[in-house]
C-alpha cells in the first residue's frame, strides 16, 4: 500500500506526531507510508526549522517528507498552489488521511481532484486551536464541505468526532475510532528507573507532579500554575515538573508562565524540562500526573502515564475514553485552585503502590502492535472496497 499523511504540524513536541512515529515504525515494514505538512513559521510569518529532528526521524522510518507553505496569513495563495501542485505530481497514493480539522478542507479537495479514491479524515480534538472568534466561524462553515470531500471518518475518541463529524456520519459504517495505542515495552513503571531519575534530578524527598505539554492556551498552564501554588501551601515538599516547549518559536506564552511562577516565589521548586525523548523515566519519577485542559482530543500522555502506574487527575471536559484503568479521576474546572490542590494531596496520600497495567491496555486494545495490524488491515479493507488492487 502507498499511503500518504497530512499533519498540519510538523515537529517534535506533539502527541500526534509521535503517535505517527509508533504506526510508521511497524506500517512501513510493508508499505509506503509519506508525509506531507507545513514548514513551521512564528507569529511573524518567518519560517522556522523546528521540524528538522522530526523529519530525521521519518526519514529513518522510510518515510518521504514533503513540506509546502502554511494556510496561513501571508501564504494563503501560495498555499493553494503549491498544494494542487503537489497533488498533480504525486497523484499515485491509494489513500491520503489528513490528521487535522476543517482547515485543512484544500488538502482534501486537490487530493479528490487528483485521482486518490480513499480520503481519510481523522480529528485529534474537540475544539479548533484558536480563540479567533472569525477563524472559528469559517472552520465551523467548512466542517460540512471537508467531511464531503472525504470518503471515510477517524477520530482518536467518540467525543473528537461528534465535534468536527455529523450525528449521521458517527452513526454510518464509514466511521472508526482509531486507539491511541502504545508500545507497552517502553511505558512501564520501574522502580529502579523511578529512584535513578529523581536521584539525577535531586528530588528525592519530593512529591512530584508531572505536567507534559506545550504551552498554549489548550493546556491550562496558568490554572496549573495556580493549583501548585495552593498545593506548595499545602506541603512545600512538593515539585513540579513540565515537560513541553513553544509553539512554533513563540516564546510569549512560556515567558508568562516563567513569569508567573517567579511571581508566587516557586523557581525552586518549578523545573521547566522541555522537550523530552525519555519521558516514561519523568513519569516514573512522578506521583501524579496533572492535565486541566480546556480541551483534549484523547491525550496520548495521560494513556502513558497510566501505563507506568502513575495516578492521574484530569479536567472533566476530557473524553472518559481516557480512562483506561482506575488510576484515573476527573475534576471540574469550576473548581478552584484551592480544590484541586486538595483533591491531589488526597490522591497522592491515598494512592496504591505503583505496578504495570499491560494487560488492561491489551484488553482495551490499546497495544500497538496489535492495534497497528488492526489498522493496517482497515486500510486494505478501504482498498479493496475501492477497487484499487
Amino acid at each position: 500500500m502507498k499511503i500518504l499523511y497530512f499533519l498540519d504540524s510538523i515537529n517534535n513536541a506533539g502527541g500526534i506526531q509521535e503517535q505517527i512515529v509508533r504506526w510508521l515504525q511497524i506500517l512501513n515494514k510493508k508499505n509506503q507510508i509519506d508525509i506531507l505538512g507545513y514548514y513551521s513559521t512564528n507569529s511573524k510569518g518567518e519560517k522556522l526549522n523546528t521540524e528538522q529532528n522530526y523529519i530525521k526521524r521519518l526519514n529513518k522510518l522510510g518515510s518521504q517528507v514533503y513540506l509546502i507553505d502554511p494556510f496561513k496569513k501571508g501564504y494563503f495563495i501560495k498555499c493553494i498552489k503549491q498544494t494542487k501542485n503537489f497533488f498533480k505530481e504525486h497523484c499515485d497514493y491509494d489513500i491520503i488521511e489528513v490528521h487535522g480539522s476543517s482547515k485543512c478542507y484544500h488538502i482534501l479537495k486537490y487530493a479528490k481532484k487528483y485521482g486518490i479514491k480513499v480520503r481519510i479524515a481523522h480529528s485529534h480534538c474537540t475544539q479548533f486551536q484558536t480563540k479567533n472568534k472569525f477563524k472559528i466561524f469559517i472552520g465551523n462553515i467548512l466542517k460540512r464541505s471537508y467531511a464531503r470531500l472525504a470518503t471515510t471518518y477517524f477520530a482518536c475518541s467518540t467525543e473528537a468526532g461528534k465535534w468536527l463529524f455529523s450525528n449521521k456520519i458517527i452513526n454510518s459504517s464509514n466511521f472508526y475510532i482509531i486507539n491511541n495505542a502504545l508500545d507497552l515495552n517502553k511505558f512501564f513503571f520501574s522502580e529502579t528507573l523511578r529512584l535513578e531519575t529523581r536521584n539525577n534530578l535531586n528530588i528525592n524527598s519530593s512529591k512530584v507532579i508531572l505536567h507534559i505539554g506545550r504551552f498554549m492556551y489548550q493546556k491550562n498552564h496558568s490554572f496549573l500554575i495556580d493549583i501548585f501554588n495552593e498545593l506548595h501551601k499545602i506541603d512545600n515538599n512538593y515539585y513540579l515538573i513540565l515537560l513541553g516547549d513553544s509553539v512554533d518559536g513563540d516564546t510569549t506564552f512560556k515567558e508568562h508562565i516563567i513569569q508567573k511562577v517567579t511571581n508566587y516565589n516557586l523557581s525552586n521548586s518549578v523545573l521547566f524540562a522541555g522537550v523530552q525523548e525519555e519521558v516514561n523515566k519523568f513519569l516514573n519519577a512522578a506521583d501524579l500526573f496533572l492535565l486541566p485542559s480546556h480541551y483534549e482530543g484523547l491525550p496520548i500522555v495521560c494513556l502513558e502515564a497510566q501505563a507506568t502506574g502513575l495516578p492521574c487527575l484530569l479536567s472533566d471536559v476530557i473524553s472518559s475514553e481516557t480512562k483506561i484503568t482506575s488510576l484515573v479521576s476527573f475534576y471540574s474546572l469550576k473548581n478552584s485552585a484551592k480544590e484541586w490542590a486538595q483533591k491531589i494531596d488526597a490522591i497522592i496520600k491515598n494512592s496504591p503502590k505503583r505496578c504495570n497495567h499491560s494487560e488492561e491496555f491489551v484488553s482495551a486494545n490499546y497495544e500497538i502492535v496489535s492495534s497497528t495490524l488492526n489498522l493496517q488491515n482497515l486500510y486494505k479493507k478501504l482498498i479493496k472496497e475501492n477497487n484499487l488492487h
